[in-house]
């Protein structure tokens, strides 16, 4: 049985995220997803953080990906996490 391993965000990992993207992209009917550049831009961002995103492996090969939001509000600054 092979093994899938979840990895948090390493820099490196936009070109198959942007091949993963795309390709689920084309199946919809609005199809939009970043690609490499569009990535690299914004992991290069002052905000980005490496924390929220996660990507699947099967092997060496990387079959999938999330990344959250998180947002604070209300005085007590609670947190809420979007997948």
């Amino acid at each position: 049985m092979q093994e899938y391993m979840i990895r948090d965000y390493q820099k490196g990992y936009e070109r198959g995220q942007a091949r993963i993207g795309i390709e689920v992209a084309r199946k919809w009917i609005w199809p939009y997803a970043y690609d490499q550049d569009d990535l690299l831009r914004i992991h290069a961002q002052p905000d980005f953080d490496p924390d929220t995103r996660h990507y699947c492996f099967l092997g060496e090969e990387m079959v999938g990906y999330m990344f959250s939001l998180i947002s604070t509000s209300g005085e007590q600054g609670v947190s809420t996490a979007v997948l």
